[in-house]
């Protein structure tokens, strides 16, 4: 019975025919009437090309999603499943999807989705699921993700996956499971209207890039990265670029500098950064690499190493 399947994904979303300001975004009309486009339109309507791979197609994942395997429902009546629906007139819906199979990608899910309010994937099953990058990445109208029992076990690459979310204010991680991913470039970036992360189940031994992890988080001010490990970490440009409002960041002991190659940048125009809470071999990095730590003139250091044992003969 497909309506008691635990593989559905609800949309609450607003159609417009005419185009709407949100901040420093323009959202156009996509036709004269008021329309929802699963992903983003060009996406539905042109393949996209991988960069320098000129044969090679790169679909987002309802892509790969049709009327035989996905039931659609509008306001909870049944309709023909669509990559794009129009409506008769604008407003606020809800819209149901169900699917029949599960899935293995998430890549580009709801790729530029201007029209989404809310998300509800509490029934979602992503226990297959290897990649989640640029999930909801330009979904700038998104205020709400429920994510529930939210399966991460397989997940190896989240990059970009809330990039530019400029209206999500908070964003429950505790059933996330980050053990397998290695990839965490622009996660949270430019999310400008989030204040606070809570990362502390979060496991980063595997990442190798965190590159814009958390830049352009203007309201972020004291993240704890005390779960945090850099055991494979390589890069860290640009983490916390422009993190206006950053008053305190704590590492812990397992973030040392062992593999990391690249931190350009990684503290610039953290004016307000006050306190930076880490072991002395990594300030020490960050002070010798371009991180632009020494520009900062309100920072202090804190170590976190415990006393050093004392020379004996």
């Amino acid at each position: 019975d497909l309506m008691n399947s635990n593989n559905e994904i609800t949309l609450k979303v607003e159609v417009f025919s005419k185009p709407k300001e949100n901040g420093m975004f323009k959202i156009e009309p996509n036709l004269n009437k008021p329309t929802f486009f699963l992903c983003d339109k060009e996406m539905n309507e042109h393949n996209f090309i991988k960069a320098g791979i000129s044969d090679e197609v790169e679909l987002s994942t309802f892509d790969e999603i049709n009327s035989g395997n996905c039931e659609m429902f509008l306001d909870g009546k049944k309709m023909p499943f669509e990559k794009y629906h129009t409506f008769t007139e604008e407003g606020i819906y809800t819209i149901k999807y169900i699917l029949t199979r599960k899935i293995t990608s998430c890549k580009k899910m709801f790729l530029k989705c201007d029209h989404i309010l809310s998300i509800d994937l509490t029934k979602f099953n992503t226990e297959d699921v290897t990649d989640m990058s640029l999930m909801f990445i330009l979904c700038s109208n998104l205020e709400n993700i429920n994510f529930g029992d939210f399966k991460t076990s397989k997940v190896t690459n989240m990059e970009g996956m809330f990039e530019c979310c400029k209206n999500l204010k908070t964003i429950n991680l505790s059933s996330f499971d980050t053990s397998k991913v290695e990839n965490m470039n622009s996660m949270f970036a430019v999310c400008c209207s989030l204040q606070e992360l809570n990362l502390s189940n979060f496991s980063t031994e595997k990442v190798k890039d965190m590159n814009t992890l958390f830049g352009g988080l203007i309201g972020l001010k004291s993240p704890d990265l005390s779960s945090f490990s850099s055991e494979n970490l390589e890069i860290m440009n640009y983490m916390f670029q422009n993190c206006f409002n950053l008053k305190k960041i704590k590492f812990s002991e397992k973030f040392q500098p062992n593999k990391i190659k690249y931190m350009y940048e990684a503290f610039s125009n953290c004016d307000n950064l006050e306190i930076i809470e880490c072991s002395e071999d990594l300030y020490d990095v960050f002070v010798e690499k371009e991180t632009e730590i020494y520009n900062l003139e309100k920072v202090k250091f804190i170590s976190i190493d415990g006393p050093k044992p004392e020379l004996t003969e």
